[in-house]
């Protein structure tokens, strides 16, 4: 039995009546909830215990919150929350996540190729570029080397900057393209 099942079962057995949920609020209730699960105690002797150590000093009533908080986690672990009993482990297919991966890594490519097209395309046919002195260098780079990005020319098909572009957007570490002649 996990812990939501436990508050479930007192809340059916020791409900709050209207006026001492009003009175109480939320936060309080899921406390004095606490104190009953992790002490043990009925409803009336923990609303009781939190009234006497509120009345103390707030470290008291920290000081309780911690010492609740703690039993409850060592009782009520999360990790064994989501565990279901089960005499053989369940396996999730790995052929088909994966076959899923590579469509995704495949189409993101894709599509990332010709974005850097449209940039090679807006490089080339600007006159912004054309009085630089890279532009012939990197058009005629790009004539030799047509599937290479424009950041790859600009810094050197095998440098270590292109290699590690050419890592981030999910491609070979060394350039692979093809070189016409």
């Amino acid at each position: 039995m996990d812990l939501s099942e436990v508050i479930k079962k007192l809340d059916k057995e020791q409900p709050f009546s209207r006026t001492e949920s009003k009175g109480l609020g939320k936060r309080n209730m899921t406390f004095i909830r606490q104190l009953q699960i992790s002490r043990k105690l009925s409803k009336e002797d923990a609303m009781k215990l939190y009234g006497d150590t509120n009345l103390k000093s707030k470290k008291a009533v920290k000081k309780l919150q911690l010492d609740t908080r703690k039993s409850i986690k060592e009782r009520y672990p999360r990790h064994e929350q989501f565990k279901t009993p089960t005499s053989t482990e369940f396996k999730k297919p790995e052929v088909k996540t994966s076959a899923k991966r590579e469509k995704k890594k495949r189409v993101t490519i894709k599509q990332w190729k010709k974005s850097e097209s449209i940039k090679w395309r807006n490089f080339l046919e600007s006159k912004k570029y054309v009085g630089t002195p890279k532009y012939i260098a990197l058009k005629n780079g790009h004539k030799q080397y047509p599937d290479a990005s424009l950041y790859e020319l600009r810094h050197g098909l095998n440098s270590k900057a292109s290699k590690t572009f050419r890592v981030n957007h999910g491609l070979e570490k060394e350039y692979t393209g093809r070189v016409k002649k």
